[in-house]
């Protein structure tokens, strides 16, 4: 299927679901996770940093549980849903490997773990540049669908 065969309004809709809100500004989970991991490693595993890392880990799981059931217009979407699902279980792996963290303190489990959560931050990057590509694409293109 060719990116223009996707519709501009299916296309917005993938943009609000899953995608930072531009290129340059990252997610506020990605944002949450640096600060999580900055907490640990200066005061270690604190009741309030456990409570931070819980809350993350079931928006996270939430999300994983939603892109692998039936998605609305999987059809027209579902690449875009596929980078979205890959980019939210590398979120899901990294909190997996801070989660080691909280059992014997070792530092190189936040290094991990942030790492793999970039991994998922970038691959949702990309794919909002993509669906800011073929936005203009259609906007450039076929001006009376933006309306």
């Amino acid at each position: 299927m060719s990116p223009r065969s996707y519709s501009l309004k299916n296309l917005r809709k993938m943009q609000a679901l899953c995608a930072p809100q531009s290129v340059e500004k990252e997610s506020t989970f990605i944002v949450n996770f640096r600060k999580l991991a900055a907490k640990l490693r200066e005061e270690s595993a604190t009741e309030r940093a456990a409570q931070d890392f819980d809350h993350m880990a079931e928006w996270i799981t939430g999300k994983v549980s939603y892109y692998r059931g039936p998605l609305p217009c999987a059809d027209q979407l579902g690449s875009y849903y596929e980078i979205a699902l890959m980019g939210y279980e590398k979120f899901y792996e990294g909190l997996a490997e801070v989660s080691l963290f909280f059992r014997d303190q070792e530092g190189s489990h936040l290094d991990e773990g942030l790492r793999l959560a970039e991994e998922g931050e970038d691959l949702h990057r990309e794919m909002d540049a993509r669906i800011r590509r073929e936005k203009e694409w259609y906007e450039r293109e076929i001006p009376y669908a933006v309306a």
